[in-house]
């Protein structure tokens, strides 16, 4: 039961995320696309993240040691909050992620903030991709009388290897969300 409402809550805060950023602030723009938009460090965060490290490493009650195993860890859990339904990056952004995977305590430490940033502006990018994707869709009439499956609790699933295979996840994705 916990996991079936995480999944709902996770879909729900991402539809909700979009459904605001489309809602105020694209129409403030002019038809800006979310593949448009590129978020950047503020001067200040490198330094809350030392500050923020350097707190939780010496003077908190339960000492966390900033290592490779916590690097593993927060990678882990930043890609499964960022792309909770696998359903955004392909194999290969998560390979290239990976080579990041023990730097992160070191980033942490000497506040480089870089890498979130560019992890979340990738997914902008595939975010706009999806959308722009369901919309193409959306637009031609859909074969229901085809056989198709879809995962709906997929963040343990693999990562698609291909845009073919992403473009097949999203297909059988938006019939899901029209049948359901």
């Amino acid at each position: 039961v916990i996991t079936v409402y995480r999944d709902y809550y996770m879909l729900k805060k991402f539809f909700v995320a979009v459904g605001l950023l489309w809602a105020f602030v694209l129409p403030a723009q002019d038809s800006i696309q979310l593949s448009e938009i590129t978020l950047k460090p503020e001067e200040r965060h490198p330094n809350i993240c030392e500050t923020v490290t350097g707190l939780l490493s010496s003077n908190a009650y339960n000492k966390l040691e900033i290592d490779d195993a916590l690097s593993k860890k927060v990678f882990k859990e930043f890609l499964g909050d960022v792309d909770y339904t696998r359903s955004f990056f392909l194999q290969a952004d998560i390979d290239e992620f990976l080579k990041e995977e023990n730097r992160i305590d070191d980033y942490l430490r000497s506040g480089k903030v870089d890498f979130p940033f560019k992890v979340y502006n990738l997914f902008l990018k595939r975010a706009d991709n999806r959308i722009q994707f369901t919309y193409s869709l959306l637009k031609d009439s859909m074969d229901f009388s085809v056989n198709d499956s879809f995962e709906v609790r997929r963040q343990d699933a693999p990562w698609c290897k291909t845009q073919a295979e992403l473009d097949r996840l999203w297909t059988n994705k938006i019939k899901y969300e029209c049948l359901g």
